[in-house]
């Protein structure tokens, strides 16, 4: 009974911090989709089905106030888009007023006349983060020419279905959805080299991925429960694929250029609204200094009060996993997840939701384990 009513706290909890995570930024009675994340971090671009019509619009970010971009000559279709480095202009398809076929236009926030820049078909733009170039979608394989469209040169080859492209933040790489391993997967390909390098690998689809600032994460949609889509993250190399708290049916993610947040459609109230997901900040601090070995360090204070700091020693590149168990083995929290250089580091656990008692904590890398106790009086 008292591990029943222990677990019951811990849900608790995490349903709160899920509920805080989660924000709704638009709420219309319209159908958005296809957001982008400005450079600059103020607006959020997506398109937005009025009457069954597709509109260009963006949203605001600090008055929540959504604006129609105005196109002169009616220019309709899916509007996939893409920021240029000014955070001023745009990328986005739409079908020619001539041949009624997708091509790819140019256009500032305060709307006008829209620039051409291909000819048909060609979509799904995606802009480098120097706004140089950009890569599209031409006949089922990824393209890139400068960014006035000169230039352009064929990236993917084969019989495979190549599309949505998303450039990393340090231009070394491209994102891409295929179904060149049988499936709906996430790949991307390496610029320098033209490796290219699947990500997922799952039965079902993947699809719609974003890279994070730092380039270690990838965020996309997947249908891995109850065939309707939902949003995971996963490291740059596959490994630990994680569900963001989200619902089923939300789609379209978009990462924040400061990596802290993740836009994304949902239909939980009802319509296809822009919803934002706060990631949990996990405090990892290091120090730059020559290690020699790998090393689980105690953690300070000890014993503590709602929350201390521990320390450890990673003597090579890996993927980090420092877990905290309870008494009984349950695993009740999971302050680092991600890929380390060498280095001494440092992270907070906050253990304010927890009842007084010994938990232990172990750190994990490919070759490595250690494991430590620590005591929390209340």
């Amino acid at each position: 009974m008292k591990k029943l009513f222990f677990i019951l706290i811990i849900l608790s909890a995490l349903i709160c911090l899920n509920a805080a995570e989660t924000e709704r930024l638009t709420h219309t009675v319209y159908e958005e989709y296809h957001l982008n994340w400005s450079p600059n971090g103020k607006y959020i671009s997506h398109t937005t089905v009025v009457n069954g019509n597709s509109e260009f619009w963006y949203t605001d970010l600090e008055t929540a106030e959504s604006f129609k971009i105005d196109i002169t000559g009616d220019l309709t279709g899916d509007m996939y888009n893409s920021w240029l480095a000014d955070s001023q202009t745009l990328l986005f398809d739409a079908y020619t007023p001539q041949e009624g076929r997708l091509a790819i236009f140019k256009v500032g926030i305060d709307g006008g006349e829209a620039e051409q820049l291909t000819q048909p078909i060609t979509l799904m733009a995606s802009v480098s983060p120097d706004g140089e170039q950009f890569v599209y979608m031409k006949d089922g394989k990824l393209w890139t020419c400068n960014i006035d469209a000169s230039n352009p040169q064929q990236l993917t080859f084969g019989s495979s279905f190549d599309y949505h492209p998303n450039w990393s933040r340090d231009g070394s790489k491209i994102l891409f959805t295929s179904d060149r391993s049988g499936n709906t997967d996430i790949w991307y390909i390496v610029l320098e080299t033209g490796e290219v390098v699947q990500v997922t690998q799952h039965s079902e689809s993947d699809d719609r991925a974003c890279w994070s600032p730092d380039g270690k994460q990838i965020v996309f949609v997947s249908w891995r429960e109850n065939n309707d889509s939902s949003i995971w993250l996963v490291n740059a190399d596959g490994t630990d694929p994680v569900k963001i708290p989200c619902e089923c049916g939300d789609s379209m993610p978009t990462w924040s250029p400061d990596g802290s947040k993740i836009a994304y459609t949902s239909k939980r109230g009802g319509q296809s609204d822009i919803y934002i997901y706060t990631l949990p900040q996990t405090g990892i601090t290091k120090q730059d200094e020559p290690v020699e070995s790998f090393q689980l360090l105690s953690n300070y204070p000890n014993p503590f009060n709602a929350s201390t700091r521990i320390h450890y020693r990673i003597e090579e590149t890996a993927h980090v996993t420092l877990m905290v168990f309870d008494l009984l083995g349950n695993q009740i929290a999971m302050p680092v997840n991600e890929v380390h250089t060498s280095g001494t580091y440092s992270v907070v656990f906050d253990a304010k939701s927890l009842a007084s008692g010994i938990y232990y904590y172990r750190l994990t890398t490919g070759q490595h384990s250690a494991v430590s106790k620590m005591l929390l009086i209340k």
